[in-house]
């Protein structure tokens, strides 16, 4: 377990939820933004009109993942929707794969999100032991 999740805590599942939220609705804003366009302010009010006047396709099930064709809006598009079927770490992939300002703004929920999920992962691991171990005694 790290000495993070030790010292401060962890956050809960609807935290994680609302923070997602955040996360989604400033990337999308940002989403235009890269690298070699530079940060200015410029730069984010074209980011911001042209992810406003953006619409996306609702995506198919069966669509596989092309991370050469994704732009950040799909791949937001994509995690949003994972998400809210409660594929947390299938989200959170998803999310590794954005880039420029999108990926700054995520990079901070993302470490976040692991924690948790791996904080969940060893409480289940103890609860088993413990079960295991309390079976064990018993015959």
């Amino acid at each position: 377990m790290k000495r993070v999740s030790k010292i401060k805590g962890e956050y809960t599942c609807s935290d994680l939820d609302a923070r997602f939220a955040k996360v989604y609705r400033i990337g999308r804003r940002v989403a235009y933004v890269n690298s070699s366009t530079g940060h200015g302010v410029l730069a984010h009010l074209m980011s911001w009109l042209n992810s406003s006047m953006t619409f996306t396709l609702p995506i198919k099930n069966e669509e596989k993942l092309n991370p050469a064709k994704e732009t950040n809006i799909s791949l937001l598009e994509r995690a949003q929707k994972l998400w809210n079927q409660g594929k947390r770490l299938d989200a959170v992939r998803v999310l590794q794969l954005t880039d420029g300002a999108t990926r700054r703004i995520a990079s901070d929920f993302i470490e976040d999100a692991r924690r948790h999920e791996e904080t969940l992962f060893l409480t289940r691991l103890l609860l088993a032991h413990s079960a295991l171990t309390s079976i064990r005694s018993t015959y």
